[in-house]
């Protein structure tokens, strides 16, 4: 796979449960086996944004030629991947989360795989000085 399809993969999952998490954060928290209530939704609704956003920051990455922003990007992507990994594992193997909660730890170690091959594995962009 390249950073191209990678970062597609990543904004189409990213787009699917940022637009679930805004629009029923209710049944999406739910379908993790939680129970619902106010502040939780809220929260939900408050992450979308920032779910939102990497989707179309990923996505708009995508044909950037490899300047030093689309390594940010790549990086921004691992922190995320690597924080939601630790979080769903911790939350799925202490019983907060249904089985659901495995399908997010598998999402994030492997897209976290993917975008730590890319971080440590790609050559750093040339920049030019005037």
């Amino acid at each position: 796979m390249n950073l191209r399809n990678l970062l597609s993969v990543a904004a189409i999952i990213y787009l699917i449960f940022g637009v679930a998490a805004a629009i029923v954060p209710d049944q999406l928290v739910a379908l993790y086996g939680a129970t619902p209530d106010p502040i939780t939704s809220f929260a939900v609704r408050v992450a979308s944004g920032a779910i939102l956003g990497f989707a179309i920051i990923s996505w708009m990455a995508r044909d950037d030629a490899g300047s030093v922003s689309k390594r940010g990007i790549v990086l921004a992507n691992l922190v995320n991947c690597v924080v939601g990994f630790i979080v769903y594992l911790l939350g799925t193997t202490q019983g907060m989360l249904n089985s659901m909660g495995w399908v997010s730890v598998a999402l994030y170690l492997l897209l976290g795989l993917g975008f730590a091959y890319f971080t440590l594995m790609s050559p750093a962009p040339v920049t030019r000085t005037t």
